[in-house]
């Protein structure tokens, strides 16, 4: 396969993922062509030993494109041709061709777009037996769970039954073999208790994008409720409601710019961070900083909060209360400001001095003003015996520590504690 054509092939998967159906068929229209191109450059006699050169990269291409063709208006018939097409290669594929590259349930899941593009077309019995099919291959770890189709088919097909017969949908004829009948047990008619839909989600710096995979929902039966920083969402299925998400996001989002998007496969919940930055996890601790937005749905609250601004310490100056200079007394500064910066720094020094430490940090401090405040001598004393005694000993007395050696005859070691080497052996120590 050509480079060109992989990097064709790649992009029509992003354009798939982000949902750009045009695009990513115009993608794999190219990769198509590029493959029959180079299958058709070969002699006669190679044509007779192969079907296709790259058949799995040709299946790929094809059965990709019939996914995007799903979501593009009046393109069903198209869709349904090309999974035929991809599953067609495989039949006339032989063991001398490469088709070890394809990924578990690949070949699953383009029998469960031709299902999808028959169901779409009202064709439910040819339906029911490409989902079948599918479920007998396995789905190789992905979330579609294709015996739900199957009984959507038999569902819709009692219904039919039921009313007035419709007109079939016509099907462009074409050379393409049907999917092999199945011969797989009867799945169960008995309808399976409803499971709560899983979610998925992907992110970039400014966009994180969730979604939940259920296909088919309306929008009465989805409760969406987006706040700064928490995400509800309720999903109604077969009359139960449930609770897909709920919680406390990593950080904060805007919620006027957040969107809800139904399709048919699934419902995307667009997220727009308010931090441009990737989120490690999708929920974790909140908004970073709650002082912008985090009364948007209480104006009260933001009322309240200004009246204990008042009982604030009259120490913390609000900026009206800045030191300023007078512009007629003072010298011209580099700056147009009018503030007085030396008189807030002495303010944010004066704050720093009266805070009160605590725990292992007031013992630093402590220790600080000792050394800073200290002679010579009294630092002298304290670099040696905490450096050689490897941070169990700490003295200021010089007279004594100068005769000492921590690291040999005068070692210490707290209680319940004993000196060992790199080698694990032990070493002697002061009694």
């Amino acid at each position: 396969m050509t480079t060109q054509a992989t990097d064709l092939l790649n992009e029509g998967n992003i354009f798939l993922i982000n949902q750009d159906y045009e695009a990513a068929e115009i993608r794999f229209n190219s990769v198509i062509e590029l493959l029959e191109n180079s299958d058709a450059k070969k002699g006669q006699s190679e044509q007779e030993c192969a079907p296709s050169i790259f058949p799995s990269q040709l299946f790929r291409a094809l059965s990709h494109r019939s996914a995007a063709r799903l979501s593009i208006l009046n393109k069903t018939a198209d869709a349904l041709t090309d999974a035929k097409l991809a599953l067609r290669i495989l039949e006339k594929t032989d063991s001398s061709n490469d088709t070890t590259d394809l990924i578990p349930g690949e070949v699953a899941m383009a029998h469960g777009r031709s299902g999808m593009a028959l169901y779409k077309l009202e064709e439910y019995a040819e339906a029911k037996d490409a989902f079948s099919y599918a479920v007998k291959l396995g789905n190789g770890g992905s979330a579609v769970d294709w015996s739900n189709w199957v009984l959507r088919c038999e569902d819709m097909a009692r219904k039919l039954k039921k009313s007035p017969k419709k007109s079939a949908a016509v099907v462009p004829s074409s050379p393409v073999a049907l999917p092999p009948p199945s011969n797989v047990d009867a799945v169960s008619k008995k309808a399976l208790p409803p499971v709560c839909p899983k979610y998925q989600y992907y992110q970039n710096d400014s966009v994180l994008t969730i979604a939940i995979l259920q296909p088919n929902v309306q929008s009465q039966d989805l409760k969406v409720d987006i706040s700064l920083d928490k995400l509800t969402v309720l999903l109604k299925k077969d009359d139960v409601e449930f609770t897909v998400i709920y919680g406390t996001l990593f950080d904060a989002v805007d919620v006027s710019k957040c969107k809800v998007k139904i399709t048919d496969e699934k419902v995307l919940v667009k997220l727009r961070k308010k931090n441009k930055h990737e989120w490690h996890e999708l929920f974790g601790s909140g908004a970073r900083d709650k002082g912008d937005g985090a009364d948007e749905k209480d104006g009260q609250s933001i009322v309240k909060k200004n009246d204990k601004d008042d009982k604030l310490d009259e120490k913390k100056k609000s900026p009206e209360q800045t030191p300023r200079i007078d512009p007629k007394k003072s010298v011209s500064r580099p700056y147009a400001s009018h503030k007085d910066w030396n008189a807030i720094e002495r303010n944010l020094k004066e704050e720093e001095e009266n805070e009160k430490p605590q725990g292992d940090e007031a013992l630093n401090k402590l220790f600080k003003e000792i050394y800073g405040k200290g002679d010579e001598a009294t630092r002298r004393a304290m670099i040696k015996s905490y450096q050689t005694s490897g941070g169990t000993v700490l003295s200021t007395n010089w007279d004594e520590v100068s005769n000492k050696d921590y690291e040999k005859d005068d070692r210490e070691c707290p209680n319940g504690m004993e000196w060992k080497n790199w080698e694990g052996k032990k070493l002697p120590k002061k009694d």
